[in-house]
């Protein structure tokens, strides 16, 4: 009263400064401008990790033939990088690609099947199968991210449905994520009709007639004609063992045969029948097995006369 100032008590405002809650910041992610997890091992790989960055950058275009050769040479970059680390790079890319706002997210769906193309073009079954197993804890995100914005959502479902997808199907790509994948686009578009061969019954029939094929047993030969004619035949359990020369291998020299004091004493020797005697305890035969005392004084040298 009387003009004088109202102050409030801290307790008060500290109250009300708990009561308020933080909201949580969103991170947000940029594809290129993190660092990168893995290492290249050699200079021709950290350039081609170059490469393969400005490819989807330039990739970042509304043009459809710039958007289609940049895809594709990121593609061909990534059929050479062949080694762990470089199949990771990519995935690691792609992944990144798919979670930045700013970017085009649809082109992660590309790279990927352009990837999976290109591989698969080559014959290289092996790195096939490599880049198919790095990447399929990742599609159904990839896929889930492009369909986000609405106003390209049924364009990218049609697309997806009816050009990427069914040969996925016909190539037995990602087969147990390919389901799940195919729901989430028609679900993001339900107008965007399915086709027959992404239905759920057709796509059990291929699963069950592609999982009763007979795989073939992946056997490396390298170098397995040499090592079999050099191995030597195993020796006999009853034949002694006896120190010699090494068996050599194909074109190198034999080993020579070693000095008589690096050879193993003699063992014990066998028996009538293979196998050693067998002495009872508290038998005679016990006593005249042990060796007896020598005689000291036959051993001494006398002193000459």
């Amino acid at each position: 009263p009387g003009g004088g100032t109202l102050r409030l008590p801290l307790g008060g405002r500290r109250e009300r400064g708990s009561a308020m809650k933080k909201l949580p910041v969103k991170k947000q992610v940029f594809a290129f401008e993190q660092d990168d997890v893995c290492f290249p091992k050699t200079k021709q790989e950290y350039k081609d990790f170059e490469r393969f960055d400005k490819a989807l950058k330039d990739a970042q275009t509304p043009n459809k033939e710039v958007l289609t050769k940049n895809v594709n040479l990121a593609a061909q970059i990534a059929t050479g990088l062949s080694s762990t680390d470089g199949i990771r790079h990519v995935v690691s890319r792609i992944c990144l690609l798919s979670k930045d706002e700013s970017m085009r997210r649809e082109t992660a769906v590309y790279a990927t099947d352009s990837i999976m193309r290109h591989v698969a073009s080559g014959a290289d079954y092996a790195l096939l199968e490599r880049y198919e197993r790095h990447l399929k804890f990742h599609v159904r995100n990839i896929f889930k991210r492009a369909l986000r914005v609405d106003t390209s959502r049924r364009g990218l479902a049609d697309r997806f449905l009816n050009k990427i997808l069914p040969k996925w199907a016909d190539k037995g790509w990602f087969q147990d994520e390919l389901p799940f994948i195919v729901e989430v686009v028609h679900k993001s578009a339900p107008s965007v009709k399915r086709p027959d061969r992404l239905s759920q019954e057709a796509l059990a029939a291929k699963m069950e007639a592609m999982g009763m094929e007979e795989e073939e047993d992946f056997v490396d030969t390298e170098g397995f004609e040499e090592q079999a004619d050099s191995r030597a035949p195993p020796p006999s359990p009853m034949a002694p063992t006896v120190m010699g020369g090494a068996v050599a291998k194909a074109g190198c020299p034999p080993t020579p045969a070693q000095p008589n004091f690096l050879m193993h004493p003699p063992g014990t020797p066998f028996a009538a029948g293979g196998m050693t005697p067998m002495l009872r305890y508290g038998t005679p035969e016990v006593l005249r097995s042990v060796p007896a005392t020598p005689n000291v004084a036959m051993i001494v040298p006398r002193t000459p006369g």
